[in-house]
Parts: C-alpha cells; structure tokens; sequence
C-alpha cells in the first residue's frame, strides 16, 4: 500500500511538459488571492484550536478531533499549495468557478 502511494505521489509530481497553461488574469489573480488570505486566517483559527482542545474541536475528518500544531500547520500548507497548482492547471474559463467555489467553502 505504502509503494502504490509513493508511486502515486511521484507520479503527480512529474511536470507536464506537453501542455501549456492559460495564462492568469488579473482577476484570477485577485481571487487566488482572496483564497489564500482566507485560508491563512483558517489556519491561524485551527492552530488556536488545537492549542486548546480541552476546550474545542476540529470538523475536519483529515485533521481529526484534536490535531497537534505539527499536523495542522502541515496540513493547512499543503492544501494551500494545492489549490494554487490545481488554480493554475485549469482552464482559463474554469478557474472562477473553482475559485468562487473554494472561496465559499472557505469563507464560511
């Protein structure tokens, strides 16, 4: 199980030599960046739970009830770069909407 995840993993992570990106706007710029902002402050909110889990607890399934700074701070910086990659990977045309989509989530 642990070699096909490392494969896996390893397998993403090879460039894409044979595609050429769409080019960012400016607005998608503004909502990238809309995004990570929210996303930083989701990551400070979740770091002072975990700082304190006599008293709160974290919803996220990935994170688990009471994740430590270590888990969330990992976590929370891969998903940020994860959105950004998928952001840039997509489509011009797509990229509000997924944007939009994960500024909503976020956001709320």
């Amino acid at each position: 199980m642990k070699k096909a995840l490392v494969l896996l993993i390893l397998l993403l992570l090879l460039p894409v030599t044979a595609s050429a990106f769409d080019p960012w706007s400016k607005q998608d710029v503004a909502l990238e960046t809309v995004f990570q902002i929210l996303h930083l402050a989701d990551w400070g909110q979740t770091l002072d739970l975990a700082d304190q889990p006599n008293k709160y607890y974290e919803y996220n399934p990935l994170l688990g009830r009471h994740p430590s700074r270590s888990q969330v701070n990992l976590y929370m910086a891969a998903s940020a770069l994860l959105h950004l990659g998928v952001t840039h990977v997509l489509p011009a045309k797509c990229r509000p909407w997924f944007q939009y989509i994960s500024i909503g989530v976020s956001g709320t």
